[in-house]
């Protein structure tokens, strides 16, 4: 039977201080599952250099050299981690029989991923990591991600609480989410419409080893905008409350400022889709590939 060809796709942004750490864990990893004949030799581990200001594609380009399953790619700018992650898939769609992304600080512990592989095997196309335990994070983070979740549901996103961007992905897959043309891509709206045969596994969150991450609460804040726009109309219907308003205002006294803060909330919600409506019709590619690593001979 022939052996499945794996790559593990890894943003990277920054990164220089726990990249070597992360490629040798890794590493181990691929050499077991190929040692079990779960995956082919020829597998590979996929760094994609989001325009690192450090010295991140340095050490893919010195590791990519020595270690065979090692590939580099590097985007001329920073796009952004989901752009990072696509320039990947797209790549693995061309090469690879499946695929699983990871963040490389590792705090997705990787020691699911042989359960992931084991049920690609027995017929999955996509298996999503779920955390089972947050007890490694800080309290403002347990905070702002059940905020996070809890808000999405609220305005009828369709999202999968705790799964981050973990999980594996066959061609098959690959190939129906390449159909979703967007110059602004949200990943996680894209996966749960995917369809086909899908698992789950559980994992607990590991401690960052180095570095620090690269999310701060603006960017968290972004990405609830983005996921709520691409996913949802709930913020469309907010002029009703305005109305609303007025109609109560016929009965009881309302401070003019109400009103107004009402109008600036609308606004700024059309804005929201008015700018993702802009996005589109500008066509932008949501990456450039300025390097791809040569495989070692």
């Amino acid at each position: 039977m022939r052996e499945n060809k794996l790559f593990i796709i890894c943003p990277c942004y920054n990164e220089e201080a726990i990249l070597k750490n992360s490629i040798g864990k890794l590493t181990e990893l691929m050499d077991s599952l190929v040692k079990d004949r779960f995956i082919s030799r020829d597998s590979k581990i996929i760094c994609v250099d989001d325009g690192s200001k450090d010295k991140t594609w340095n050490i893919i380009e010195a590791i990519s050299v020595e270690n065979n399953y090692v590939r580099g790619i590097k985007l001329s700018r920073n796009f952004g981690q989901y752009s990072a992650l696509m320039a990947g898939y797209m790549h693995a769609k061309k090469f690879a029989d499946f695929c699983i992304s990871l963040d490389v600080d590792l705090q997705d512990d990787i020691s699911v991923i042989p359960d992931m592989v084991k049920k690609y095997l027995n017929g999955c196309e996509v298996v999503l990591a779920i955390r089972n335990d947050r007890s490694n994070d800080s309290f403002m983070k347990k905070v702002t991600a059940e905020m996070y979740y809890g808000t999405l549901n609220l305005l009828g996103v369709k999202m999968i609480k705790e799964h981050p961007d973990y999980r594996l992905l066959s061609k098959k897959a690959l190939v129906a989410m390449e159909q979703y043309e967007d110059n602004d891509v949200y990943i996680r709206s894209i996966v749960p419409r995917l369809g086909f045969k899908t698992d789950t596994v559980s994992f607990k969150r590991q401690k960052r080893e180095a570095g620090t991450t690269k999310y701060n609460y603006i960017k968290l804040i972004q990405i609830a905008i983005k996921g709520i726009v691409k996913s949802s109309n709930t913020l469309l219907l907010f002029p009703i409350l305005p109305i609303l308003v007025t109609i109560l205002g016929m009965f009881i006294h309302i401070k003019v400022e109400v009103y107004w803060c009402l109008l600036f909330m609308c606004i700024l919600c059309y804005g929201f889709y008015i700018g993702d409506i802009k996005t589109q019709a500008h066509n932008a590619p949501n990456y450039t590939i300025e390097k791809i690593t040569k495989d070692r001979m």
